[in-house]
């Protein structure tokens, strides 16, 4: 299933490819990283709050960094 998603920050719009069963399954009330585990967490995250990658680093910063230094 083709879905579109516009970043509630930017504005922005993104269209991906995402299993018609894990959508559902997703929708249904499954964890969205077990119905979709094949989609990418970045496009996951953008279904479920509406903010694309670049505005989530700019307001989260990176989760890559180390927190223990």
């Amino acid at each position: 299933m083709q879905i579109k998603v516009t970043c509630k920050d930017c504005g922005n719009e993104f269209k991906f490819s995402v299993p018609d069963k894990g959508y559902e399954d997703w929708k249904a009330g499954k964890l969205i990283q077990e119905a979709m585990p094949g989609v990418n967490a970045d496009f996951r995250e953008m279904l479920i709050s509406g903010i694309c990658p670049v505005c989530w680093e700019k307001m989260f910063g990176n989760d890559d960094e180390d927190y223990d230094s």
